[in-house]
């Protein structure tokens, strides 16, 4: 969740907001911008796409798309296997619902 955190820093960053600006505009708390840029929260979906909307960006635009190989070392990759899998499916999904409209 590390790029993930760094992509939503990154593109606040290019708006030219602050933590508390991306807060206002998205309707989330000043924390949780805060636990969301250092990695210490993951975002629901609906949360990916108030910062979306509040960026002007999509939201496949903050979900990583690339990845790493595995880390050899023993104990090192645990949850390795899901992270390869669910970041690409992840992303499929999010340019499919950014299409639609949702109440």
């Amino acid at each position: 969740m590390a790029e993930l955190a760094a992509n939503i820093r990154e593109a606040r960053r290019r708006a030219g907001m602050t933590q508390e600006d991306l807060a206002h505009a998205s309707g989330l708390g000043t924390g949780t911008i805060a636990r969301l840029e250092t990695g210490a929260a993951d975002p629901r979906l609906s949360t990916l796409r108030q910062l979306a909307d509040a960026l002007n960006v999509q939201m496949w635009d903050l979900v990583p798309m690339h990845h790493h190989p595995p880390d050899p070392r023993p104990g090192k990759n645990a949850g390795a296997g899901l992270y390869m899998i669910a970041y690409p499916v992840l992303a499929t999904v999010l340019q499919v619902l950014d299409c639609c409209t949702f109440a």
